[in-house]
C-alpha cells in the first residue's frame, strides 16, 4: 500500500505499464537496493517527502489557470524541500542515488 494518493497513482501506472528496458529496470532495482541498505537515508527521505503535496494535482491546477495563492505558496515550499531532498541523496556515496 502507498501512503499518498500520488504514490498510489504511480504504483498503478507501473503495474499497467511495466518497464521493459533491462537497463532501466536494473537502475530502479539499484535504487531500491540502496534505499533498503541505508535506513538513515530512508528515514530522512520519508520525513522530507511526508509534507509534500500531490504535485500532479498542483501542476494540473497551475496549467489550467485555476491555481490559488495558497497553491503557489505550496509550490514554493515544495521547491525549497527539493533542495533538502537533493542534499540527502547527494550525501550518499551510492551512485544509484
Amino acid at each position: 500500500t502507498c501512503q499518498t494518493s500520488q504514490g498510489s497513482r504511480l504504483l498503478a501506472q507501473w503495474l499497467r505499464q511495466p518497464l521493459r528496458c533491462r537497463e532501466t529496470i536494473e537502475r530502479r532495482l539499484d535504487v531500491v537496493d540502496a534505499l533498503c541498505d541505508n535506513q538513515g537515508i530512508r528515514v530522512s527521505l520519508k520525513q522530507e517527502l511526508g509534507g509534500c503535496p500531490d504535485l500532479q494535482r498542483l501542476a494540473r491546477r497551475l496549467v489550467r489557470g485555476r491555481a490559488t495563492l495558497q497553491d503557489l505558496v505550496v509550490c514554493h515550499q515544495t521547491v525549497r524541500k527539493a533542495s533538502a531532498i537533493a542534499a540527502i541523496l547527494g550525501d550518499s556515496s551510492n551512485a544509484a542515488l
